[in-house]
């Protein structure tokens, strides 16, 4: 069967730089300091996902079945950001790491939570069309940072510094939206 453009004519391939991110907090980062997350973030590499299977026999026969409610081993996210000029989104981080590496959490801001303290809330990634409209919109929950990379800096050199983080998470919610017109 042959394609025809006019059926279908919104089939186009995803570019890669069409997405949108937005932090709901980070630990010890003021509201009005999270575009430096926002904004400067570079890329992120979206988790794999995988089932645990177990397996039985059943006549001679090996059957796999998924282990649904007790797989809790899920993949970590990692998001790759530039570097602000004045290095804050690099020291809040480090800084993360740093007060629960030495048990020096700092106190409770207004609506947080002692459980969920050291937790980003929510991280919302917006897929974009080719419009710049949303079509779908994936939200990872408690969003735990378990590794800051190192950081490479040249003299006379004047590039972009990147820092790579993996963060851990909770739960994965997918939404998907039209953007047809006619609907």
């Amino acid at each position: 069967m042959r394609f025809n453009d006019q059926t279908n004519p919104t089939i186009n391939r995803y570019g890669s730089d069409k997405f949108q991110a937005s932090f709901s907090n980070v630990p010890g980062v003021k509201q009005s300091d999270l575009k430096l997350f926002d904004y400067f973030l570079r890329d992120i590499v979206f988790p794999d996902f995988n089932i645990q299977t177990f397996n039985s026999e059943f006549m001679g026969y090996i059957i796999r079945h998924p282990i649904n409610k007790m797989n809790t081993e899920l993949s970590q996210i990692q998001m790759n950001f530039k570097i602000s000029e004045d290095f804050q989104n690099y020291m809040f981080l480090s800084n993360w790491l740093r007060n629960i590496r030495y048990s020096t959490v700092q106190p409770l801001l207004d609506g947080e939570s002692v459980l969920r303290k050291l937790y980003i809330k929510s991280l919302t990634i917006n897929f974009l069309d080719l419009k710049k409209r949303i079509t779908n919109q994936t939200t990872f929950t408690n969003l735990f940072l378990l590794s800051l990379s190192s950081v490479s800096l040249i003299y006379g050199q004047l590039e972009e510094v990147p820092m790579t983080c993996n963060f851990s998470y909770e739960e994965i919610i997918n939404n998907q939206y039209t953007t047809d017109q006619n609907i």
